[in-house]
């Protein structure tokens, strides 16, 4: 049987515990990646298309939405699923 390939899920978001959990849950689907920064974000998504992709609203004191909106510009995505944040 031919190896299937995964899917890739990016996580961006700058709390290591929220990596952790993304990975346990969804690494046997997924070709889960990390990124903890805009900058990071910018160069994950240069080189690789994320079907999908989970978004921290703040990011390391950078707007998350910023991020996004920059994503969405290089590869015309849809808007995201929004998550709520601790205060």
């Amino acid at each position: 049987m031919l190896p299937t390939t995964k899917k890739r899920f990016l996580v961006i978001d700058d709390e290591e515990h929220v990596h952790r959990f993304f990975e346990l849950c969804f690494s046997e689907e997924y070709d889960v990646r990390f990124a903890a920064s805009m900058e990071e974000t910018l160069l994950q998504v240069e080189r690789d298309e994320f079907p999908v992709v989970t978004l921290d609203l703040n990011l390391n004191g950078e707007s998350g939405l910023e991020t996004n909106e920059r994503n969405r510009k290089l590869h015309k995505a849809p808007a995201p699923h929004k998550k709520a944040s601790r205060p």
